[in-house]
This record gives C-alpha cells, structure tokens and sequence, in this order.
C-alpha cells in the first residue's frame, strides 16, 4: 500500500487544489476498485479546507471514522476483527467527488471533530499515531493512503510525513515559498530519508515582465537538491522540469476537481486542460517504485 502526504510548508500553497485534482488520475493509475480502494484523509484540523470541499453539512455523519479520533484513541475505533468491508463502510464513498463511476473506489476520512490532539492544541499531545491505521487499511487490501497535511508544525503532520512513502511539496514560487521550503528540507528531522515531489503551483506568466520563470525554477532545482542531501532526501523533480502547475483562473473563485468539470460536459478551458496534464503527470510519479 502506498502512504502519499501533501505537504506546504507555508499556507496558501494551493496544496489541497493539487490533492482533490490529482486524486482522479492516481485512482486510475492504481485501478482503484471498491475491494482496493484509495482513502484520502484530512489531516489539516485547524483549517480542514478538503473536509469542506467533499462533505456538506448535510452528508457529515458523526459516526463515520474521524481524522482527530483515530490519531487519538485509534483502538476505540478500528476493530482488528472488522472485513475489509466493515472497514471501508466506516468512510465516506467520494468517488463521484473526482469524475470517477465508482463511487466507492474512493474513500475519505474527515477532520470535522471538534476535539484537539492535545491540552486544547494541536501542536502536542502524546502517543498520536497512525501505524494501527495504516495496519488497518493494509490489511484488508487499500491501495493507498493520500493524507492532506497541514502547512506549518501541526502535530497531525509530522505524524503523516513520518509513515509516508512520497511526499508532495506544494509551494509558490515567491520568496518566502523558496527559503522557507529550503529552510525545512535542510532541517533535520524525524522522518528524514524521504523522496519529496516538488510542485510549483499557480506558476505565473512572464509575459510582459523582466522576469525568467526558466531561472526561478532552475534555482529551486539546484537549492532544494543540495538542502535535501543534508538528510539523505531524495528531490523529484519531473515536475519542476515541467514547468509546475500553472495559474488556473477558475481557482481564483472556486476550487473545483476538473475531471468532473468535463465529465459534466462543461468547457474546460486552456489553463484548466494544462494543469490536468500536470495532475496526471504527478500521479504517475506518485505510482513509480
């Protein structure tokens, strides 16, 4: 089973964008089915944007799996003798969130508990885990584990980046994006060893600048790669070398999963058809040993 984490280090990334666009071409990759199903959780508990992307206040359901219960008492949640099924009916079917037919290929844990991790914070808290989790979901046949992560040091996180095998690292190309990114990779850390997918995100046109965007990305490529060697990480940089994601205008107003835009027939414009190219670019990269 794959353990995949979106991670930013900074907010504001458009890390979740990437996730709920991504998801589509990585269920495909992964022939995911309702026995082998990908689960996206919401780890982002101070700003849980994908819980309100694919939940409506009508569809939440207080007995469903929940992101913050299960890092905190996850055997008062996760029964070993539970079949895979029971398991997976515990999750929200979101499938038909992504353009997909099969509804239950994809299933979703939520962060909409009010609780904390911690003394009212989720910056502490002891014994959070998800290895019971992830034994769980190994155990009856997932596919993959994609984990939304908050920006910054939430507890939640560190646990996530710990247990994943790629991690997606979403940034602007802006200043404070790269010597902050820089900054973090250099850092030793808990869950150091790890392969990091970098993506640029709403990469701007230099049309009618002095700027070179060619530059600018060559320059993260050669400041990430030598930060990164410091811990032994692995820098991925076939979106880089790609040109990152560029802007998607409709994003501007809405976020939107742009596989089910055109399944619905509506007109998918030349930015929103680059960036898919670049979404299943990803997850191809996210599938590879």
């Amino acid at each position: 089973m794959k353990t995949i984490s979106f991670f930013s280090y900074k907010g504001g990334a458009g890390r979740s964008s990437i996730l709920y666009n991504t998801i589509s071409f990585l269920a495909k990759e992964l022939n995911a089915t309702s026995e082998h199903p990908i689960v996206v959780m919401d780890l982002d508990i101070d700003s849980k944007g994908l819980s309100y992307l694919l939940l409506s206040d009508e569809s939440y359901n207080p007995s469903k799996l929940d992101a913050i219960k299960i890092l905190k008492n996850p055997s008062a949640y996760l029964n070993p003798l539970d079949s895979p099924k029971t398991l997976y009916s515990k999750m929200y079917a979101v499938g038909d969130k992504f353009g997909l037919d099969k509804i239950d290929s994809v299933l979703f844990v939520s962060a909409h508990s009010n609780e904390t991790l911690g003394q009212g914070s989720n910056y502490d808290g002891e014994n959070i885990s998800l290895n019971p989790f992830v034994s769980a979901l190994k155990a009856a046949g997932c596919s993959a584990l994609v984990m939304d992560n908050p920006a910054g040091g939430q507890l939640s996180s560190d646990v996530a980046l710990r247990i994943s095998h790629k991690i997606v690292l979403a940034l602007r190309i802006t200043g404070q994006f790269r010597f902050g990114t820089e900054e973090f990779l250099a850092k030793k850390k808990c869950f150091d060893n790890k392969e990091y997918i970098v993506v640029p995100n709403a990469v701007p046109s230099a049309e009618g600048t002095d700027y070179n965007i060619t530059d600018i990305l060559s320059l993260i490529k050669k400041r990430f790669t030598f930060a990164a060697q410091k811990n032994n990480d692995t820098i991925n940089t076939a979106l880089l070398d790609q040109g990152g994601i560029g802007e998607v205008r409709m994003f501007k107003f809405e976020e939107a999963n742009l596989v089910l835009k055109q399944k619905l027939n509506r007109k998918i414009e030349q930015d929103e058809e680059e960036a898919m190219k670049k979404y299943e670019l990803l997850a191809k990269e996210l599938v590879k040993e």
